[in-house]
This record gives structure tokens, C-alpha cells and sequence, in this order.
């Protein structure tokens, strides 16, 4: 019963309580309803610089007229008559809440709340189909688009600097072309002037150069193995000062096309430097010097090279090996020599394009023993543990011979072989053959090598000079007593070739900063100079900043180099450099497709001359 009772009372006092809120709030209810608060401006409307006025309706008598914009008190009234003005300039454009309160006696007996729209600023301009200071030469498509927070955009200029380009009425996102053989070349500033409906004008641009397209590049499928290399191309001017550059990797097919701001006639000479760029910390470049468009016409079309991808190293027992013998391979993306009681290196199981093979050729002999040359030839080398004599074959093998002006000489002499006509165009073969030959009274040397491939080209060097081309050696090699010379003091390069010799070349290498693995701080750079071998002051190119970790660009800006070896080089088949572009560089092949034997007198900082090659290859 007591429970009951309890429960009884609680029940009453809650009835009670809950009659009195809601008699309290059907008052406050009753009595702001007798106040009517109007305003001379609509919900949503834009505000300026007008007064708004503010009528109370109603017999109630009020003590303070309160007025807040986004809760923060702008203004009190204590009699009317009730007229203020925003200062919109205090506030950022877009919406805002605008709220009047009315008390009586300490109490909100009123309220009125409406939205209210500011724009102090004119239309606000997004450009991502252009950057800033970037060089138009080829017909673009831009795609501005262009908004205002509150209100629309009424008008539109575009202007190159002075020069009206574009006007256009109630836009916002648009698409207009803009055609380099219609403007002013130069580095000028693409300027809109945006105007919105309340009149407010706004301005923005962004600077670009307009230029003429004097050269391109084509690229093909397949160039380069993708997410491990890239290549930049820059081009400068006969002082090496910067004109343009672009980047290829993709990987796919491309044209990249290359434009000036300069006035540049078909004899302009000028530099294109082709960057081989690795993991961003390897740099090698081929630097052209010299070149004119009447060398090179309007574009160069590359051929594609080999890639070599997913190396394996394998290490292979040779239980038949013999002391005195040498065993080695080395071929497209792959190098094996018999060292420590193993044939070991790296090979290539897999690769970019057709250019390279599965397929690696050993070579096996003793340079002492006559007639003890043999070969292998064996497919997916990587799946072997071991070599068995079976392997080796000295089936078709020949041996050569050539005279030489000079006697007592061990010349180095090295015969590739290719497999097909395309790895022959892509200087992608095996290594046949390399030795020093024997040191005697006669002039005559000779070389031995199996004659199993269509193609194959040879390589010697003896003293200051190198000799190379296609087939087999020349019955006679001739020596000449010539000598080139080099140099590269405050920071200048200099050259001293030979009469008739129609290509120079030089070899610079960076100075690294630091020690250890290549990484973006501590690169390898290596130039390789190409230029007319009667051209006594070859060009380091300017680079532009952001192409290359700041390491690459403070080795250029400082010209931190050493020179490492130079030559003046003489083609069979070419009498100038022109010659040269015309035939090895333009058409993206090796020197022998064009010429078929090319000799060199080089000056190096070592006793041998290192490989060097035209790029691609």
C-alpha cells in the first residue's frame, strides 16, 4: 500500500509539471505571436551597401532591439527608428545567418532570422590545363573554369598581355583553343578579367610563352623498360643556354615536340642532348653539339632498343674446365666468366621487346692452343646448374687474318654475331670472340670465331687507336702516328682533332659528392660528347631546374666534371659530320649500317679506350 501511495504522488507531481511547461510556453507562444518583426530585404538575398530597416508590429513594449550576424551582436537599439547597414566588407562572401531579437522587460519576446548572401569579390578562376611558365607551341585546349560564391559571372575577357583573345558573356566552365601560329612568340601573360553579376571584377593570369615548334621526336613502343627508365631530351643553343625539354616514359609511343622562342633559320646551330635516366640516380648523356636543321630536318624518328628484365645469376659448375683456359659470355642483357671455379655473372629471363633472347653463346679456348676454340649455345642458361662437354661444339669455327703496319703488338680484338637483321639494327648480339692476339716478328695476326650468324661485326684497339665495323676485319688495318689532345680548364672545354676526321668525341664525368651505392643524392653522371670533329670548343648544355635531383643540377651550375677520354673518329663512307647525323644519328641506327668501317685516334685518361656508342645503343 505504501508502494502504491509512492507511486501515486510521483505520478501527480510530473502531471503538474508537465501542465506548467506547456501553460509557460503556450504564454511565451501568445505573446511573441503579438510581435511581428518584418525586414525590407528577402531571405537569400545579396546585400550591399543598403540600409536595412527593421518594423515591429505589435503592443507589447520593448526595451532593446538586439541585431547579430552568425550569433555575434552587431548593433543594439534602444528606440526605433531601427535602420542599420552591414559592413560586408568585414565578412568573407557566401552566406550568413542574419538574426533580430526584441526584449521586454530582460526577455526575448521576438525573433526573426533570415539568410543573408554576401559578394565583395569578384568570380574566382581554376586553371589546371596550363602551368605556370610553360612554353606552348602546339595547339592547346584550355578549360577554365570559372565560379562565383553567390552570384553569376556575367562577363569574360581573356587577353595575351594587351592582345583580346576571348570575350564571352554568362560562363562558367568553357573550352577555347589557343594556337601558337596566331600570337606573338614570347613570354607574354594569359589575363582574365572575370566580371559577376553585382559588377565585381576580379583579375588573375598566369605567365606563358608562346613559341614556334622547330623539331620533334618520335618515340616507339617499347623504347625503354618502363618504371626503371626514362629519357629527357634538352635542347640548347649553340652556347649551351637552355631553349626547351621534355621527358618520355611512358613507354609507349609518343611525339615530342620541341619549341623556340628564338629566331632559328635551317643553318642555327644547336645542341640536343638525349638523357638515359636510371632509377633517378644513373645519368648517362648524349650530348650533340653542332647540329642544324639542315642535318637533321624536322624530326628524328628512334628506333627501339633491347631491355633486358627479371635478372637471375646463375653460378654453374664446369667440371671439365682447364687450367689456361678462358669461358666467358656476354651478350644481349647478359655476362658470364669462369671465375673461382664457377661460370657466374647475371642474365635476363625476361625482356622488353623482341630485340633480345633467352639464348646465351659461350665461348671456350685457349689462347696458347691452337685450334681449341669451342662453343655453346644454350637456351634459358639461368634453369642450368651445371655444363657438360656435350654443350660444346667447334663445329663452323674459322680463323682470320689481318696485317698490320706495325710489328712485336698484341692488338685486342673482339667479333659479335647476331641472330637476326633486327638485333644486328639494334646492336644487340653476342660476343664471339675477344682477345689480345699474339705478340711476334710478322705482321700478320690472326683471330679465330665460329661463323654461325649472318651478321657479325668486329671491334680492335692497339696503342691510341681503335678500329670497328661490320663482317670480318680488313685484310690490312693501318696505324696511323696521329695524336688528339684535350682539355677542360675554367670550366671550357677545348679539342684538338685531326684534318679529314669528320666526328669528335669527348667523355666528361661527374664529380660525385659522396661515397658509396648511386642513390638522387650521390648520382652518376656521364657525358658522352658527339660533335664535328673540327669544332676545337664543344658545349656543356645548360639544365633546367626541377628536371634532376638538385645533386645532377649543382654537378652542371658548378661544372664539376673530369674529362676521361676524347677522339677524333673517321668513317669509310662519310665526309663530313653532316654526313654523320644524316646517316647514323636521323635515322636511329648504328654508324656500320650507313658505314662499314670507322677508325679512331683517342687520348684517354686510362691505358684503354672505354666503349662508347651513338644513342640509343
Amino acid at each position: 500500500m505504501f508502494r502504491i501511495k509512492i507511486i501515486f504522488i510521483s505520478t501527480l507531481f510530473l502531471l503538474i509539471a508537465c501542465t506548467d511547461e506547456d501553460s509557460s510556453a503556450e504564454k511565451e507562444k501568445e505573446i511573441i505571436q503579438n510581435i511581428l518583426i518584418e525586414l525590407n530585404i528577402e531571405n537569400d538575398v545579396v546585400i550591399t551597401s543598403e540600409e536595412i530597416t527593421i518594423t515591429l508590429t505589435g503592443d507589447a513594449l520593448i526595451s532593446k532591439l538586439e541585431v547579430l550576424m552568425d550569433n555575434d551582436i552587431i548593433h543594439d537599439f534602444n528606440a526605433p527608428p531601427y535602420t542599420l547597414t552591414v559592413e560586408t566588407q568585414q565578412y568573407e562572401d557566401g552566406e550568413h545567418t542574419f538574426r533580430v531579437n526584441a526584449y521586454a522587460d530582460g526577455k526575448i519576446i521576438g525573433t526573426k532570422t533570415i539568410t543573408i548572401k554576401i559578394d565583395n569579390k569578384g568570380p574566382i578562376l581554376i586553371l589546371d590545363s596550363i602551368s605556370e611558365n610553360e612554353i606552348i607551341c602546339d595547339e592547346i585546349q584550355l578549360s577554365p573554369s570559372i565560379t562565383d560564391l553567390v552570384s553569376n559571372v556575367e562577363q569574360l575577357h581573356v587577353y595575351l598581355d594587351d592582345l583580346l583573345l576571348l570575350e564571352k558573356e554568362n560562363t562558367t566552365d568553357f573550352t577555347f583553343s589557343l594556337n601558337p601560329q596566331e600570337l606573338p612568340t614570347g613570354m607574354g601573360n594569359l589575363i582574365f578579367v572575370m566580371e559577376d553579376a553585382l559588377g565585381n571584377v576580379s583579375k588573375d593570369s598566369i605567365a606563358i610563352g608562346i613559341a614556334n615548334k622547330f623539331f620533334k621526336i618520335n618515340f616507339p613502343n617499347d623504347f625503354m623498360r618502363k618504371n626503371v627508365e626514362k629519357v629527357h631530351v634538352v635542347i640548347s643553343d649553340i652556347d649551351g643556354n637552355y631553349i626547351d625539354s621534355k621527358t618520355h616514359e611512358s613507354g609507349e609511343i609518343e611525339t615530342l615536340s620541341f619549341c623556340t622562342t628564338e629566331e632559328l633559320n635551317d643553318n642555327t646551330e644547336f645542341t640536343i642532348s638525349f638523357i638515359h635516366d636510371f632509377d633517378n640516380s644513373i645519368f648517362n648523356f648524349y650530348v650533340y653539339n653542332n647540329l642544324t636543321l639542315n642535318m637533321l630536318g624536322n624530326e628524328i624518328t628512334l628506333n627501339q632498343k633491347s631491355g633486358g628484365l627479371s635478372p637471375a645469376f646463375p653460378k654453374i659448375e664446369v667440371p671439365f674446365f682447364e687450367a689456361g683456359y678462358q669461358m666467358r659470355a656476354s651478350g644481349p642483357w647478359n655476362s658470364l666468366i669462369y671465375y673461382d671455379d664457377e661460370l657466374s655473372g647475371h642474365v635476363s629471363t625476361a625482356f622488353s621487346n623482341d630485340l633480345a633472347t633467352n639464348m646465351t653463346f659461350i665461348s671456350y679456348f685457349n689462347s696458347d692452343i691452337e685450334n681449341s676454340y669451342q662453343w655453346a649455345f644454350i637456351s634459358d642458361i639461368q634453369n642450368r646448374t651445371s655444363l657438360v662437354q656435350e654443350d660444346f661444339s667447334n663445329a663452323n669455327v674459322v680463323t682470320n687474318t689481318f696485317d698490320l703496319n706495325k710489328r712485336f703488338q698484341r692488338p685486342l680484338v673482339k667479333i659479335t654475331g647476331y641472330e637476326n637483321e633486327a638485333m644486328y639494327r639494334a646492336r644487340s648480339g653476342h660476343l664471339l670472340y675477344a682477345d689480345y692476339l699474339q705478340s711476334s716478328t710478322s705482321y700478320t695476326k690472326q683471330y679465330t670465331f665460329p661463323d654461325i650468324f649472318e651478321y657479325t661485326t668486329y671491334w680492335g684497339q692497339l696503342l691510341n687507336y681503335t678500329f670497328e665495323g661490320s663482317g670480318t676485319i680488313p685484310a690490312t688495318v693501318t696505324i696511323p702516328n696521329s695524336t688528339v689532345d684535350y682539355n677542360f680548364y675554367n670550366q671550357q672545354l677545348s679539342f684538338s682533332g685531326l684534318p679529314d676526321f669528320e666526328v669528335g668525341r669527348l667523355r666528361l664525368v661527374g664529380i660525385r659528392s659522396g661515397t658509396g651505392l648511386t642513390s638522387p643524392e650521390n648520382p652518376s653522371v656521364q657525358l658522352e660528347f658527339i660533335f664535328d670533329g673540327q669544332n676545337t670548343n664543344p658545349t656543356i648544355p645548360e639544365i633546367p631546374e626541377g628536371l634532376f635531383p638538385e645533386a645532377v643540377t649543382e654537378i652542371f651550375a658548378n661544372k664539376a666534371f673530369e674529362v676521361k677520354q676524347g677522339a677524333a673518329e673517321n668513317y669509310s663512307t662519310f665526309n663530313s659530320y653532316q654526313d654523320y647525323i644524316e646517316n647514323v644519328l636521323v635515322p636511329s641506327v648504328p654508324f656500320y649500317i650507313s658505314s662499314p668501317f670507322r677508325e679512331r685516334i683517342f687520348k684517354s685518361e686510362s691505358a684503354q679506350w672505354s666503349p662508347s656508342y651513338e644513342f640509343p645503343f
